[in-house]
């Protein structure tokens, strides 16, 4: 029960720290990714992220919109990377206890809650 209310707080967290423009030049350089994929232009910048921009037009495909595509594709990506971190903490740590605290200290980290949002 614990793990499940977390995850929505988790959720929530990311979808209110959601960016509503582009932040940083590296936005700019994905959102130009989306219409044409251009490594010899540098766009978007090495290592060109082929996974990411494919899964941005999908995204950007079924919402209609680059800079939404990217802020949702950035807050799934951060709840799945919590979750992967958990996983691999509970693997290596043998303790479920340790592994949830581990994966709400990586989640709720200034840094990785910061950029949860942004493109």
């Amino acid at each position: 029960m614990l793990v499940v209310i977390g995850a929505i707080v988790l959720v929530a967290s990311r979808v209110v720290a959601r960016q509503g423009s582009l932040w940083e030049w590296d936005e700019v350089v994905f959102l130009l990714a989306l219409d044409q994929f251009a490594p010899q232009n540098q766009v978007p910048h090495p290592p060109f992220y082929p996974g990411y921009v494919a899964f941005g037009r999908l995204a950007r495909a079924l919402l209609g919109n680059g800079i939404v595509a990217l802020t949702w594709l950035s807050v799934a990506a951060s709840c799945l990377a919590v979750l992967f971190q958990g996983l691999v903490a509970h693997e290596v740590l043998g303790s479920r206890r340790a592994a949830i605290a581990g994966a709400a200290l990586f989640a709720f980290f200034p840094a990785v809650w910061l950029h949860a949002g942004v493109p």
